[in-house]
C-alpha cells in the first residue's frame, strides 16, 4: 500500500464505483454478476446511479445497495469494478469519469482499487491524464496480461501494484452449461458488428459475404446490447442502416436482427441465444466470450488491441480492419472453438482476485 490505513466502520464505507451497468450492455451486467458470486456477502457495497438503472439493477443484483442520490461522498474503499477503464477509442468518457471520481475522494486514507480492468493500447495518446488517475490506485487486478504491460510499460504502473486476473464475466458464464451441445444449432452463423466510426469501406464486403452464407444455412445479425448508439455505430445503429440491401430481392431467409434478452430475470437467460449458434463472428469482448463458454466456432473482428489481445489468449483467429469479404471468408473458415481448460482457468483467476481484493478491503475497514 502507499500509505498507512486508518480503521473504519463497515456500513455504507464501500463503494461500488462505476456507474455503467444497467445501460443495455451484456458484458457489464456478466462483469457485475460475476463479482456478485466471488465477492463476500458480509462486505456490503453500495453504487450510485440513476433511478432506471436502479430499477432494473435491484431486480437481477439486490446483493448491492443500489442508491439513486450520493447521501454522502465519505467512504473507506472505492472499488472500480470490470469492463475497459483505460480506453479512449469509444470517446473520453471513461476518462472523465475517472477523473472526477478519483478528485472527488474526499479521504486521503481510502482504498482505492481497479478490479478485473481492461486496458487498450490506444490509450496510451492519454498517457499522462492517466497516469496521474493510476498513481492514486492502490492495486489493481487486470483481465489479461496484455492490459498489465501497457500499464507498466506505458503508464508507469509499479510492478508491487499490479497483478493478473480475468475478466469478471468468465464467473457467471461458467455456470453457462451448454457447451457440449454442438449440434443441431439452428442457426449456422452469427455476425457481430460495433464500430466508432462508420465502416463505409466495409459495408458491400459484409452485405456480399452474409447474402453468400445465407444461401447455405440460417445466418442472424447479432447485437451484443439494446441500446441504439448512432454516434458509435452500434449493432442495431447497422443493421437498420443495412439491412434492406441484406434482405431485398433473396430467395432464402432474411438475415433477422438477434438481440440479448436484457430484461430477463438472470444473466443465463439474457444470453441463452448463444446456445443457437454454430460460428459467431464479433468485434466484441464479451460477445465473444459468451460465444466461447456456449462451445461455438469463433473469429474475431480486431477493432480494437484488446479484441485482437482476447482472441489470442484464447487461440482463436482474429482479423483486422478493413473488413474484407477474403478476410471474412478466413475468419469463417479458421474460426474453432475454444478448450474449456483455458475458459476454466480465466474463471478461476477471476475468483481468485476478487478474495484478494477482499482481503485487502477487509484490513481496511476493521
Amino acid at each position: 500500500m502507499t500509505h498507512p490505513r486508518q480503521p473504519f466502520d463497515l456500513v455504507g464505507k464501500i463503494k461500488f464505483a462505476f456507474d455503467i451497468y444497467g445501460h443495455g450492455n451484456i458484458g457489464d451486467d456478466l462483469m457485475l454478476d460475476g463479482f456478485c458470486r466471488s465477492w463476500p456477502s458480509d462486505l456490503p457495497c453500495f453504487g450510485i446511479v440513476n433511478p432506471f438503472q436502479a430499477f432494473l439493477l435491484q431486480r437481477r443484483f439486490p446483493q448491492l445497495e443500489w442508491r439513486t442520490v450520493c447521501d454522502s461522498d465519505a467512504h473507506a474503499v472505492w472499488l472500480g469494478v470490470g469492463d475497459t477503464p483505460i480506453q479512449v477509442l469509444s470517446g473520453d468518457f471513461f476518462l472523465r469519469f475517472l477523473e472526477k471520481q478519483i478528485d472527488s475522494i474526499q479521504n486521503r486514507n481510502c482504498l482505492r482499487l481497479l478490479i478485473g480492468i481492461g486496458v487498450e493500447a490506444e490509450a496510451v495518446a492519454q498517457a499522462a491524464r492517466f497516469r496521474r488517475i493510476l498513481k492514486k490506485i492502490d492495486f489493481i487486478w487486470t483481465r489479461d496480461y496484455f492490459s498489465k504491460e501497457i500499464l507498466t510499460d506505458s503508464f508507469g504502473v509499479s510492478m508491487d501494484q499490479i497483478a493478473v486476473s480475468g475478466d469478471l464475466a468468465n464467473v457467471a458464464l461458467n455456470s453457462f452449461d451448454c457447451y457440449e451441445c454442438q449440434t443441431n444449432r439452428p442457426i449456422g452463423l452469427a455476425f457481430n458488428c460495433f464500430m466508432e466510426h462508420f465502416p463505409w469501406r466495409s459495408i458491400p464486403s459484409i452485405v456480399q459475404f452474409l447474402r453468400h452464407e445465407a444461401r447455405k444455412y440460417k445466418v442472424v445479425w447479432l447485437a451484443n446490447e439494446t441500446r441504439v448508439l448512432r454516434r458509435q455505430h452500434s449493432e442495431i445503429t447497422l443493421y437498420n442502416h443495412i439491412a434492406f440491401i441484406l434482405n431485398v430481392a433473396t430467395r432464402y431467409d432474411p438475415i433477422d436482427l438477434v438481440m440479448p434478452n436484457y430484461y430477463a430475470g438472470s444473466t443465463s437467460a439474457m444470453i441463452e441465444h448463444f446456445s443457437a449458434f454454430q460460428t459467431v463472428i464479433s468485434c466484441r469482448y464479451h460477445c465473444i466470450l459468451s460465444a466461447a463458454w456456449a462451445g461455438c466456432r469463433i473469429a474475431g473482428i480486431g477493432r480494437s488491441s484488446k479484441i485482437s489481445a482476447l482472441c489470442q489468449d484464447l487461440g482463436v483467429p482474429c482479423i483486422a480492419l478493413p473488413i474484407t469479404r477474403r478476410a471474412l471468408e478466413y475468419a469463417l473458415d479458421k474460426a474453432c472453438v475454444v478448450e474449456r481448460q483455458k475458459l476454466l482457468t480465466l474463471a478461476n483467476t477471476a475468483s481468485k482476485a476478487l478474495v484478494e481484493a477482499a482481503v485487502l478491503v477487509k484490513k481496511t475497514i476493521q
